[in-house]
């Protein structure tokens, strides 16, 4: 079975053979620079596309604002509005004459919010022709001499606050074209014009109006007054697009006015808005990457095939196959690596025989010397017994009481030749003759019932458990009681699993020797109640033979009351291969 180290075809040279997987780490290297590359152009065609909306938007908005100039320039030649401007000393009638004239030009645009005219003797207001809030509001602006739009203006009349943008244009007299005779002002709302760019935009793209100092309309969540505030206010005007470290603002002017429309675009977003295109790309690569493989598959498969069985074996062994074996035949180390575990599971085989037979011999005599224990302590409360009643005349309870002791001895004798089962017949008909002997003792002190049904009396349980079980009854629970005393042997099988229960009405046992019990043969040993009474020594190989022969399936309880009583409980599987039963 030795293998040349010499072998030509060396695991390691199989390895070698693999180093084609290295095309797979080059293809994935690759893949991510290109993945980077495309994400860059992605990136830059949705901003592409956002800039097209933010153009259109700003399109709307100029057609909107070119709407408003046409209606200035269609009041400034009015006839009404002209010969109002001309009158020295306008009446009530005359301004409440034009006030209608201005709300008739503009009552049908909601953008609109109001008109002022403003002559050198008047300033009539649409709304109100007598309230002078909207002078106050532009005064601001004429210092300036702006003419055009403005920038943004609060207006306050009664307990309304507006916010406007006005756009200012002079009257010129029809008749001398050099003269001024008046100024126009057109107030813009700019709430109107807020829902206005709301109803256009996107659901994704949040715009805002600034002028050439501030912001004229906000974005919902201030993200784009944010952004702007980061970089120069004079770029928004220069420049379309503006690069910040986590994104871009891109910026539109709207055409015959100072305003910019503008927004700001995250590159967390711009990368969302790629996503949709990402599954094509793996797809491309997953396909490669699959081609790769098929082409590696069969060399691969070869390399790995003897460490899979090695490993398939070794599992096996490890869940207990004590004949796991492996056939490999690559002419490699890894035949010697087989070779060598396969001699290893039968060493490891032949020594845990050998251990489990040594081991089953330790415990026949272990349990031979626990049953020899047994012997002497009931024989000698027999033999006391009878000759008590020796020294009487009844010689008829001296044959009964002889005849019990001798079916008890036969039956104990039996278990020398390893029955150490027997049908709960027979061990019903052993705990009967020992009451009978406890009974001519003790004046029938003792009634004994059977609860068994005789179905089930020929099925085979541990020899010689209960019979001390019920001697611990008589001796620790009855004898020290006044009056008669009851045992109950009761005993169920259900499915494969039989339960016993030995009860007495007593006087109980104290909770430190309950407890002992409780905690298995090696606890009672130690335990200092009783620990040198014979009764005590029989309930402790009682509690080793059962754990010896039923192991992990016994379940044994003791409930006991002081002077109520005490019940021993014992619950044990009777094995898959029915050895326990007749």
């Amino acid at each position: 079975m030795n293998i040349s180290k010499k072998s030509n075809n060396s695991i390691f040279k199989k390895l070698m053979a693999s180093v084609s997987l290295i095309v797979l780490g080059f293809l994935l290297i690759n893949s991510i620079f290109t993945y980077a590359y495309f994400g860059k152009v992605l990136k830059e065609e949705n901003l592409k596309k956002d800039y097209q909306v933010l153009r259109e938007s700003s399109q709307y908005l100029a057609t909107m604002f070119q709407e408003v100039t046409t209606v200035a320039q269609n009041m400034l030649f009015d006839d009404q509005i002209q010969q109002f401007c001309l009158l020295n000393s306008p009446t009530y009638f005359d301004i409440q004459s034009i006030a209608s004239v201005l709300t008739r030009y503009t009552s049908i645009r909601h953008v609109i919010h109001s008109v002022y005219l403003k002559t050198e003797r008047v300033g009539v207001w649409n709304i109100f022709p007598f309230d002078s809030s909207i002078e106050v509001a532009l005064n601001s602006l004429d210092k300036h001499d702006f003419y055009g739009y403005s920038d943004l203006v609060t207006l306050k009349y009664g307990v309304n606050e507006q916010q406007i943008i006005s756009y200012r244009s002079n009257i010129h007299d029809i008749n001398n074209p050099n003269e001024i005779i008046g100024d126009l002002y057109i107030n813009i709302d700019v709430a109107q014009l807020n829902n206005f760019i709301d109803s256009w935009k996107q659901d994704d793209l949040e715009l805002s109006l600034i002028g050439k100092k501030r912001v004229l309309i906000p974005s919902v969540s201030n993200i784009n007054e944010d952004m702007a505030s980061l970089c120069q206010w004079e770029d928004l005007y220069q420049k379309d697009s503006i690069e910040l470290n986590e994104g871009t603002i891109l910026s539109s002017s709207i055409s015959n006015t100072p305003y910019q429309l503008i927004t700001y675009r995250s590159n967390k977003l711009l990368q969302t808005k790629a996503l949709p295109l990402i599954p094509f790309f793996v797809l491309t690569i997953t396909l490669l990457i699959s081609l790769i493989f098929i082409v590696l598959y069969q060399r691969i498969e070869i390399l790995i095939h003897p460490i899979k069985q090695l490993s398939y074996a070794m599992n096996d062994f490890a869940h207990g196959n004590m004949h796991a074996c492996v056939a490999i035949n690559s002419n490699d180390e890894m035949q010697l690596l087989g070779n060598t575990f396969n001699e290893m599971v039968q060493n490891i085989d032949a020594l845990m025989q050998k251990s489990i037979e040594d081991e089953k011999m330790k415990k026949k005599i272990k349990f031979d010397m626990m049953i020899s224990k047994i012997h002497p302590h009931f024989i000698y409360n027999t033999l006391n017994s009878i000759i008590v009643m020796a020294r009487k005349e009844g010689n008829q309870d001296v044959i009964e009481m002889t005849r019990a002791l001798i079916m008890i001895l036969q039956d104990s004798m039996s278990i020398h030749d390893d029955l150490l089962f027997d049908t709960i017949a027979k061990e019903k008909s052993v705990i009967q003759a020992y009451v009978t002997i406890q009974n001519y003792r003790y004046k029938n002190k003792i009634q004994l019932i059977f609860d068994i049904d005789k179905t089930i009396e020929h099925i085979k349980i541990a020899k010689n458990v209960l019979q001390p079980i019920v001697e611990n009854a008589i001796f620790h629970g009855i004898v020290p009681k006044d009056g008669i005393g009851i045992i109950t042997v009761s005993i169920r099988i259900e499915g494969n699993y039989c339960w016993i229960k030995v009860s007495d009405n007593g006087v109980g046992m104290n909770k430190e020797l309950v407890k002992s019990l409780m905690q298995g043969s090696q606890a009672l040993k130690q335990s200092k109640v009783n620990k040198d009474s014979v009764h005590s020594i029989a309930l402790i190989n009682v509690l080793e033979r059962l754990e010896f022969l039923y192991g992990q399936s016994l379940q044994f309880n003791v409930d006991s009351v002081l002077n109520e009583g005490t019940t021993f409980s014992i619950g044990f599987d009777l094995g898959k291969d029915n050895k326990h039963e007749a």
